[in-house]
């Protein structure tokens, strides 16, 4: 078979005529750039802009990247600052939401939720407001001398918190508020490394004898009636917590009123869309949804609550009042509640980000060690859709530790309730009916007379509560609302600002400019498109604009309408 060739002379021809237009294309560029090095040798240097490596795939173009990046834009003109972009990331928040972050110039961060929403902000002061999916606002203000104050989006139910000193033992005093009615805490703060942890300390200790009968049964159950049937946060939990009819012993009652302090706490410090419960009006829907506070899992919660009452019990017999706390907050030592009631949002995962309810329950599976950020627990209760009953979960150590916090401190109190009502309520005269309840603490056992009394720690002799607890709250709410609407306002104005820049950079895109040039002023492109072997073409496609490139030239200039 032969060869079919052409007109002696053809190829020779055709070859050199693609070299005679590549070699034009380059004299041409060479003059183009030649023009702009002349006309900025008559201008003084701008000040380089700092490097920036564009996420392209091969080459800016044919040669053009050295010479653009020797001097300023083609045709002369100088180069222009690229405008800084707000820093948005995208993020899953404590509440397993998809929120968005945007830091604002003065280091202040706003996140907003994923209908747009405002659900998170920190400034630089120390300001801190988060806005749970459930409606629940948490205000943080924290204070250059350590005084930080905590609350709701109310001011109703809160802590102001304060730090002093007995005998060089450093102190944590914890003011709190709860609908108008102050509770004063004490806390010690443990120091491991970079981590603070502050473990709850008592105000006042029982004589073991106390604890001793706390922790017994009886012999037989008795009846008790709490009186909460009118009480909108009863009415609420309804579906989710049921008390026992009858109370073996001190820690079964003790469970119940655990449950029910947390639970309404919880309801009091939520901000209902209408009429909240003091102000009169009706209560909101009953929480129905997810498993409930199960028999099994009351029954874990009472056999606690028996084991801390030995811990306290043997921790009385072997110390004085006031003498030296433990080295290392319970949690770490195993001691303490290993069964927690959740009262507000955590950080909680399971493979992926989870949301844990209010008044979940979580029982602790491994002893954390100091070193721990995350620890293991598994739910027993949860109202929410995720993190479902049995599962196993990891939450973070020092939100852990906070739960077994208020989980002593609320044992505390209804150590105090025991002690101090029972006989007190006795009716003068017990009238029977045939479906009457028995009313009042009367109907189980009263606290034998030598286990009653306690006495005060040296560490709380001079301690009272801050008397400026209610106001703090209320100042630390407007304190909080301000912030938030001034970060709002400012990430509105720095957005235009940046949309405004970006239009600016866009429009001063000329055609003749080399590719070196876009990058500069724009910045990275979102993508490259590239195309042609000899002749390369790049589409550079930004948000607002496509920039189309040839030989390394800018060509065409496509800006992309809303």
């Amino acid at each position: 078979m032969g060869i079919i060739q052409g007109p002696i002379g053809s190829r020779p021809r055709a070859r050199g005529w693609v070299v005679g237009l590549a070699l034009a294309l380059t004299v041409g560029r060479a003059g183009v750039l030649a023009a702009a090095d002349d006309k900025r040798k008559d201008k003084p240097k701008a000040e380089a802009p700092p490097k920036s490596e564009p996420k392209a795939t091969g080459n800016h173009g044919t040669g053009g990247g050295h010479a653009a990046g020797s001097g300023g834009v083609s045709g002369g003109e100088e180069r222009r600052q690229r405008p800084a972009p707000l820093k948005i990331t995208q993020k899953v928040d404590s509440q397993g939401r998809h929120v968005i972050e945007t830091r604002l110039k003065d280091g202040t961060t706003l996140q907003r939720g994923p209908k747009g929403e405002p659900a998170e902000l920190r400034t630089k002061g120390g300001v801190y407001v988060q806005h749970a999916p459930n409606g629940v606002t948490h205000i943080e203000i924290e204070h250059a001398d350590g005084h930080l104050v905590k609350t709701d989006g109310a001011g109703r139910n809160g802590h102001v918190q304060s730090i002093y000193k007995f005998h060089d033992q450093q102190y944590v005093q914890r003011t709190y508020v709860r609908n108008g009615a102050v509770v004063n805490r004490t806390y010690r703060p443990y120091y491991f490394g970079n981590r603070t942890f502050h473990g709850y300390v008592p105000n006042h200790h029982y004589h073991a004898a106390y604890y001793g009968w706390a922790r017994a049964r009886w012999l037989h159950p008795y009846p008790y009636h709490w009186g909460w049937e009118g009480r909108p946060w009863y009415g609420y939990y309804g579906g989710y917590f049921v008390p026992y009819e009858t109370y073996a012993g001190p820690a079964f009652w003790l469970t119940d009123f655990i449950l029910a302090a947390t639970l309404e706490t919880i309801y009091l410090g939520q901000s209902w869309p209408e009429a909240g419960p003091t102000s009169g009006g009706s209560a909101p829907v009953p929480a129905t949804d997810g498993p409930g506070l199960t028999h099994e899992v009351k029954q874990l919660i009472a056999a606690d609550v028996t084991r801390v009452m030995a811990e306290n019990e043997e921790e009385a017999a072997a110390t004085s009042p006031g003498g030296e706390v433990s080295s290392e907050p319970p949690l770490f030592s195993g001691k303490g509640p290993h069964v927690f009631l959740v009262s507000s949002g955590l950080d909680a995962k399971d493979n992926k980000e989870c949301a844990l309810s209010e008044g979940a329950v979580l029982q602790l599976v491994t002893t954390p060690t100091l070193e721990s950020e995350w620890v293991e627990v598994k739910v027993l209760a949860n109202r929410g859709a995720t993190c479902p009953k049995g599962s196993i979960i990891s939450v973070k150590t020092e939100d852990l530790l906070e739960l077994q916090n208020q989980m002593r401190a609320t044992i505390d109190d209804g150590l105090d309730k025991l002690q101090s009502e029972p006989e007190a309520e006795k009716p003068k005269q017990k009238v029977k009916t045939k479906n009457s309840k028995p009313k009042g603490p009367e109907t189980i056992p009263p606290v034998p007379a030598a286990a009653k009394g306690s006495e005060v720690p040296a560490y709380m002799q001079d301690q009272q509560p801050n008397p400026n607890a209610v106001k703090e709250l209320s100042d630390a709410v407007l304190e909080a609302n301000l912030a938030e609407q001034a970060a709002l306002a400012q990430e509105a104005k720095e957005r235009m600002e940046a949309e405004a820049a970006e239009d600016n950079a866009i429009n001063s895109l000329k055609r003749g400019m080399v590719i070196d040039d876009v990058w500069e002023i724009l910045g990275p492109a979102l993508s490259v498109e590239k195309s042609g072997t000899f002749i390369i073409k790049q589409e550079l496609h930004y948000k607002k604009v496509t920039v189309v490139c040839q030989a390394g030239f800018v060509w065409e200039i496509i800006k992309i309408s809303k």
